[in-house]
C-alpha cells in the first residue's frame, strides 16, 4: 500500500516510512514512567564477530500507564483516557473482593 508494484523492483534505495514500536504497560508491578527495551537483550549469544548485541536491533519504548502515571501523554488521547479509567475502577472493585470477571461486567454496565 506504501508503495506502487513498480517502486519493489528498483535498483536503488526506495524511502519508506520509519516505523515506530511502543509497548503500553498497565501492569499491577511498579515499573518506571518510561524505560526502553532492546530486542539484543534476549539474545542468548552474540552473533560470530560482535562484541556488542549484534546486527539486529530494535529499541521499544515502554510507557507506564497506570493512573498517575505519564498523564500528560494519556490525556491527548480519549480512548487512552478511557482506557486508563476503566482499568483503575476495575481494580478498585477487584480489591473489594468482587471477582475479576464480576468487576469487568459492572464496570461496563455503568
Amino acid at each position: 500500500m506504501l508503495l506502487d508494484k513498480d517502486t519493489i523492483h528498483r535498483r536503488k534505495l526506495v524511502k519508506i516510512p520509519k516505523p515506530e514500536v511502543y509497548v503500553i504497560y498497565n501492569g499491577k508491578d511498579r515499573f518506571a514512567d518510561r524505560k526502553t527495551l532492546r530486542l539484543s537483550d534476549a539474545f542468548m549469544t552474540a552473533p560470530f564477530g560482535s562484541q556488542q548485541g549484534g546486527s539486529l536491533e530494535l529499541e521499544v519504548p515502554i510507557i507506564n500507564v497506570n493512573q498517575g502515571c505519564n498523564e500528560d501523554l494519556i490525556q491527548r488521547s480519549q480512548n487512552l483516557t478511557a482506557y486508563v479509567v476503566f482499568v483503575s475502577k476495575v481494580r478498585e472493585l477487584d480489591s473489594t473482593g468482587i471477582s475479576l470477571a464480576d468487576s469487568i461486567i459492572m464496570e461496563f454496565h455503568d
